[in-house]
C-alpha cells in the first residue's frame, strides 16, 4: 500500500514537473516572440526614420528647385514686361509730342485766322 501510495505521488509528481516544464517551455516560446517582436519594431522604426530623412532632403530640394524656377519664372516675365513698355512709352511719348506739336499749329492757324479776318475787314473799310 505504501508502495502504491508512492508510486502514485510519484505520478503526481512527475505529471506536475511534466506540466511545469511545458509552462516553461511556452514561457520561453513567448520571450523568444516578444524578443523578435521587439527587434521588428525597432528594424521598423530605423526604416522609417531613414525613410523619412531622405524624403525630407528630397523634398527640400524640390522646395529650392520650385523657388529658383519661380525666380527665373518672374525675371522673365519682368524681362518681358520692361521689353513691351519700352516701345509702348516711346510711341506715347512721340505722340504726345506730336498732339502738342498740332495744339501750337492749331493755335498758330487760328492767330493767322484771326490776323486775316482782321486784315480783310481793315482792307474792307478802307
Amino acid at each position: 500500500i505504501h508502495l502504491e501510495a508512492a508510486q502514485s505521488s510519484l505520478i503526481a509528481m512527475s505529471t506536475e514537473a511534466t506540466n511545469e516544464m511545458s509552462n516553461c517551455d511556452l514561457q520561453r516560446d513567448v520571450n523568444i516572440d516578444l524578443e523578435c517582436t521587439g527587434q521588428l519594431l525597432e528594424t521598423m522604426t530605423k526604416l522609417y526614420e531613414q525613410s523619412r530623412d531622405e524624403h525630407a532632403e528630397e523634398i527640400q530640394k524640390m522646395k529650392k528647385e520650385m523657388e529658383a524656377s519661380k525666380n527665373d519664372a518672374d525675371k522673365a516675365l519682368s524681362t518681358a514686361v520692361a521689353a513691351a513698355t519700352k516701345p509702348l512709352e516711346e510711341a506715347l511719348a512721340k505722340a504726345q509730342h506730336e498732339m502738342s506739336n498740332c495744339d501750337l499749329l492749331q493755335r498758330d492757324v487760328n492767330i493767322k485766322l484771326e490776323c486775316t479776318g482782321e486784315l480783310l475787314e481793315t482792307m474792307t473799310k478802307l
